[in-house]
């Protein structure tokens, strides 16, 4: 488990390396469109639609991703939901400038703290395995029911992730095959290369006996939870693109929206900038639609988290400079 500070991790080359990737395609992305054809799409959305895509948003967002927390961690019966609610909306406030570790550290800060019985590092990891599998499903299910046609490297990008995350999903629920994995990784025997790779799974294995799977009622909950996230967040894409009078259609959206996120979850930017803007051109493209189009459609969906975020602020100012407690 972690011990440094969230915040010192920001101090590291990897950081500076991020920063310049994401304004570096970032600035790429502006360089490949017209900048007033830009400003007209954005400016002339449909206001009353786009608040509709916010509270859905945060609906799946940010409520539903609460369930889904303070189900698995049990807590119920201590911890209100407006108490996870009120976490997460403070964390969002974080999500839209740091990179993803720096957000999780903070994660983990603030959800350790309120069990003594569990490992928090480990249901983050839960929790995004089931974000990123209902994605990756998701978006292969809408591609295949679809008439969009992609490259094969996408598609193969597709197949791959949900594959991988279903592995780790299988090893979370059942406790015979953890145990046959945990008895099979022999670290002595490792290579420089490998033993960090069987030190990280022996670590997730051993530490997933502490989150809350005894309980099937909570723990459908918290998989109910995390479908319904999913499903607002396409509806909320949809949404948004409808306000933007974008000729796109569910399915498209559903896919290629999906897709982005699991990119924009890649550690190599600061927050998915740059990688999200570049996704939503190239596969907006692959559905017909124009440079423009697709970098106006994720302003103004930046534009939504960034409201959004703005909420959190107002709670971490509440945490940092009323009450000025750690985090």
């Amino acid at each position: 488990m972690p011990s440094k500070n969230p915040i010192s991790y920001l101090k590291t080359g990897k950081t500076i390396a991020k920063v310049l990737i994401s304004f570096v395609t970032l600035g790429y992305c502006f360089s490949l469109i017209d900048l007033t054809a830009l400003g007209k799409a954005v400016t002339t959305a449909n206001l009353y639609l786009l608040t509709v895509a916010l509270l859905v948003t945060f609906m799946g967002g940010i409520v539903c991703k609460s369930v889904l927390i303070w189900q698995l961690l049990n807590i119920n019966n201590r911890v209100s939901l407006i108490k996870i609610i009120t976490i997460n909306l403070g964390l969002r406030f974080y999500t839209v400038f740091l990179p993803r570790g720096v957000v999780t550290g903070l994660r983990w800060h603030r959800y350790r703290k309120l069990s003594d019985n569990y490992t928090s590092l480990t249901l983050l990891s839960l929790e995004a395995i089931l974000t990123l599998l209902l994605l990756a499903t998701g978006s292969i299910f809408f591609y295949m029911i679809g008439d969009t046609k992609v490259p094969k490297t996408i598609l193969i990008m597709l197949i791959a992730t949900p594959l991988i995350l279903s592995v780790l999903l299988a090893m979370t629920l059942s406790a015979n095959l953890r145990k046959k994995l945990y008895s099979s990784m022999n670290i002595e025997n490792s290579t420089a290369i490998t033993k960090p790779i069987k030190h990280f799974f022996i670590s997730y294995i051993d530490s997933l006996k502490n989150i809350n799977f005894n309980n099937p009622k909570n723990f459908s909950l918290a998989l109910t939870s995390s479908f319904i996230s999913y499903l607002l967040f396409i509806i909320g894409a949809y949404i948004t693109a409808q306000a933007m009078m974008l000729d796109i259609s569910f399915i498209e959206i559903a896919w290629a929206r999906s897709a982005i996120l699991i990119l924009a979850h890649l550690p190599i930017s600061i927050a998915g900038i740059g990688v999200r803007e570049l996704g939503f051109i190239s596969l907006f493209g692959f559905a017909g639609l124009s440079s423009e189009q697709a970098l106006s459609y994720a302003i103004v969906s930046f534009g939504i988290q960034l409201i959004i975020a703005f909420f959190g602020a107002i709670i971490e100012t509440d945490r940092w400079f009323l009450n000025k407690r750690e985090y």
